[in-house]
């Protein structure tokens, strides 16, 4: 029979008075409102400032992805602030898709979905449009570049990037060459990386080690000549036809996180987009 192995409270977490775990990370932010220049800054409505803490806390990741947040009665016992403004922030929060609330448990910090899935973009369909075909990524090479392309537009501000092309197989019958580009400043320590580190999903590492989540993308798919470094590397005669797809990843404040590109043979295989929003 599996051991149930108990899970480790975060440091800055101690009980508190309601019988579950006060969180001294709520009380620093406590501190801060009752500081200059917040505890005088009356310009802005309390919920919408509360709104900024969170969400502050929650990008330089004192919060983590796929972490619970202290309760609605915690934060209004620690917090300078009243039930319908905490309730008033976090549904704020919720709307812009930076907390999720999950019945009966609480509020957490968005992350990845529960189903990963749900954000794997090679959702490629069998004959009867049931199951997902499988895939197999490997990474080619991953590098600094200054190239400018639909990437720098993007990401905009960005002069260095960091590429990473991969090879992606969808059941075995066609490959797929795919590039992804990163801003380098924050993303740069993947350079030093062995390629076998660079795992797959992406999606899953840059928000596991960078606190950087997928919280929202656009797609677009277009046909016409494949360039000569795709037809190479997917087996394709020089100057075949085939799709090129765009998928632009965001992530806090619906802010770019990555750009990626990928180029396929013409295939009869049904490709599926979920909505993410």
């Amino acid at each position: 029979m599996p051991q149930t192995v108990a899970s480790k409270a975060h440091p800055a977490i101690r009980r508190g008075r309601h019988g579950e775990k006060a969180d001294l990370r709520l009380k620093q932010m406590a501190e801060q409102f009752r500081a200059p220049p917040l505890g005088r800054d009356q310009s802005v409505p309390k919920y919408i400032a509360l709104y900024n803490a969170f969400l502050e806390a929650i990008e330089s990741g004192v919060w983590k992805p796929g972490e619970r947040l202290p309760s609605e009665a915690v934060m209004v016992d620690v917090l300078p602030m009243s039930l319908g403004t905490v309730q008033r922030a976090l549904q704020a929060l919720v709307e812009h898709g930076i907390i999720v609330r999950r019945h009966g448990q609480g509020s957490f910090v968005a992350g990845l979905p529960v189903n990963a899935n749900e954000i794997h973009n090679f959702r490629f369909l069998d004959e009867d449009g049931e199951h997902l075909l499988p895939v197999y990524g490997r990474v080619l090479s991953i590098k600094s570049t200054k190239a400018t392309g639909p990437w720098s537009a993007f990401l905009a501000g960005e002069h260095r990037f960091v590429c990473i092309s991969r090879l992606i197989s969808v059941n075995l019958e066609f490959q797929t060459f795919s590039e992804v580009y990163l801003p380098e400043h924050k993303f740069g320590t993947l350079l030093k990386e062995p390629l076998a580190h660079i795992s797959m999903p992406l999606t899953q590492m840059l928000s596991e080690r960078f606190n950087a989540p997928t919280l929202h993308v656009t797609h677009t798919i277009s046909c016409g000549q494949l360039p000569h470094d795709a037809c190479t590397a997917i087996g394709q005669a020089l100057g075949s036809i085939g799709m090129h797809w765009e998928i632009f990843s965001y992530t806090y404040r619906k802010m770019p996180s990555f750009y990626q590109q990928v180029f396929l043979p013409l295939t009869a295989r049904r490709l599926q987009f979920p909505g993410i929003d």
